[in-house]
């Protein structure tokens, strides 16, 4: 990897950083079917809108989180509580059921943070947190640290553009829907977005440069 990536390689890289592998989008009509069978209680339902939604709110706010069980803990509670409110969803144009969800994701991350700072979200920079993940045995040494090092450089941005970038390559929100979630109007969001690539691929062009395993 070289500081010239195209920065439109960056939503990839993390993706695949963060959870190995990208989710299959799903026909947003589909969704809405889910949607509207699990407000009847079927359980089939709740189980696939949570299968397909998982690995995209987990993405958003494991960033921002001091180990993957704090992530893990606000996953298992977005869609508590989510489901728990499935008949206040309303199917408007432009709005998907994703936005809606990382919204509840959003809030409860925020309130998490009031009350115990279990979120880093203070805006300063940080050394690189432990990753308590088990690694798969197909995951060698370079790709684990290049892991680590994506969130030592998401560490280093403020707490504003770190949420931002987090809903918008972490959840895969649009830029409007990301301005709806934090109340910026959507060409900040994309000047934001664009200076942290910017940002974060520089940072980890240079580790890789630095690391690559040689041979």
């Amino acid at each position: 990897m070289s500081a010239s990536l195209p920065l439109d390689a960056f939503g990839a890289l993390y993706f695949a950083l963060l959870t190995g592998r990208p989710v299959e989008p799903a026909d947003e009509a589909a969704v809405i079917g889910w949607v509207e069978a699990a407000r009847r209680g079927d359980p089939a339902a709740q189980t696939r809108l949570y299968n397909h939604f998982m690995l995209p709110v987990f993405r958003a706010v494991r960033p921002l989180c001091c180990s993957e069980t704090d992530a893990e803990d606000i996953v298992q509670d977005t869609f508590v509580r989510a489901f728990a409110k499935i008949d206040q969803y309303r199917a408007l144009a432009g709005k998907r059921f994703v936005s809606w969800l990382l919204a509840i994701t959003y809030n409860l991350g925020r309130k998490r943070i009031a009350a115990s700072r279990r979120l880093i979200l203070d805006g300063q920079p940080r050394d690189a947190t432990p990753d308590d993940t088990v690694p798969s045995q197909d995951e060698d040494v370079f790709q684990r640290e290049l892991r680590q090092a994506l969130s030592t450089a998401l560490a280093h941005e403020d707490e504003r553009d770190r949420t931002i970038i987090c809903l918008r390559y972490g959840g895969g929100l649009t830029a409007e829907e990301v301005s709806a979630a934090v109340g910026l109007q959507p060409a900040n969001i994309r000047k934001i977005c664009e200076r942290s690539r910017q940002r974060l691929l520089k940072r980890l062009s240079s580790f890789a440069e630095a690391n690559r395993p040689k041979g």
